[in-house]
């Protein structure tokens, strides 16, 4: 049975400290490996790695898009900014417009 991954460093933090209350020296490579090996430890980092590939993809999206129609539509991304933060503004403070 696969462990969960909390429940595997709740297990660590509790070798740690009970190395640290008996005075003994906490093997952090061997508690680390353990951490790195679980499968669902493995899935977060590839689902963290696959957000941030993502965000720059956007990132660079929006700059193609900005660079094009920047010469036609000057006043397009403080517009488009204005309409982000009053979206923000009315869903965090619940006013209307």
């Amino acid at each position: 049975m696969m462990q969960s991954i909390m429940c595997l460093l709740a297990q660590v933090v509790d070798q740690a400290l009970d190395a640290e209350k008996n005075g003994e020296e906490f093997d952090v490579r061997a508690a680390t490996s353990m951490v790195e090996e679980n499968p669902e430890q493995k899935l977060l980092v590839e689902c963290n790695q696959l957000a941030v590939d993502i965000d720059n993809e956007i990132v660079v999206i929006h700059n193609f898009i900005r660079d094009k129609y920047r010469i036609k539509f000057p006043e397009l991304e403080s517009l488009v900014r204005l309409v982000v933060l009053r979206h923000t503004h009315t869903r965090t403070y619940g006013c209307s417009t």
